[in-house]
């Protein structure tokens, strides 16, 4: 009886030996899975942050570009309205709150900073430019997370109703959760949320901030100083 068990033991797994093995296999797997897991998600990561620093760049570089090209020899023009700005007034710069976040207005006078069009083409010379964060209307009311960034283009015409009639507007992103700007007073040597119509000279330095979001709900802040005046 004995030499039978024995026989029986060799020729094939005990119980346990099933058991364990199972239980070794479910290990393997759970740690494959958890790899891969792991990878994919730092993969979708890397592609979201090398989406938003994509973005990010883009709009770093045309602000900044733009910003050194601010004219002064020319008074600006109100995008809204007919009433116009002071005499010498070049740069306009409002803080606001959208949606309980920074959603900045700023205006001001470009030389050869027109945008190119679908057909080909362009606002040559002197152009007024304003960038603005105003809310999604494709998101809930009252529940935004990320809002638009527009960008109008008007050509300067010493006609304002002219000019205001070739305003034209373009959806830069819709992933945006902060637009700020700061302006740098030489008269007063200090930083200003606001430029207003009562200053008739540039701001030495304008700071902006650019807040970006992926869709996980990813930000990435953009900062820097560009130099405009004297």
């Amino acid at each position: 009886m004995m030499i039978k068990l024995k026989k029986h033991i060799e020729d094939g797994m005990t119980l346990m030996e099933v058991v364990l093995a199972v239980t070794i296999l479910t290990f393997i797997i759970s740690i494959a899975y958890r790899s891969i897991a792991k990878i994919t998600e730092s993969k979708t990561l890397l592609d979201e942050e090398r989406e938003l620093f994509a973005v990010g760049n883009a709009l770093y570089n045309r602000l900044s570009s733009e910003l050194s090209q601010v004219g002064t020899t020319a008074n600006l023009l109100p995008f809204d309205g007919t009433t116009a700005y002071p005499s010498n007034f070049h740069l306009l710069g409002k803080s606001r709150n959208i949606g309980g976040e920074r959603g900045d207005v700023i205006s001001f006078i470009a030389d050869n900073a027109g945008q190119f069009i679908p057909d080909g083409g362009s606002n040559a010379g002197l152009v007024v430019i304003r960038y603005r964060m105003e809310k999604n209307p494709e998101q809930e009311n009252g529940n935004e997370k990320t809002f638009l960034l527009i960008r109008d283009e008007m050509p300067h015409n010493d006609n304002v109703k002219l000019a205001q009639q070739r305003i034209m507007t373009f959806p830069i992103s819709d992933r945006v959760t902060t637009l700020k700007f700061q302006y740098f007073d030489n008269a007063s040597k200090d930083w200003q949320e606001e430029w207003s119509e009562t200053q008739n000279y540039i701001p030495a330095l304008v700071k902006f901030t650019i807040g970006l979001s992926s869709e996980k709900g990813r930000e990435v802040l953009f900062s820097t100083v560009i130099f405009i005046g004297t």
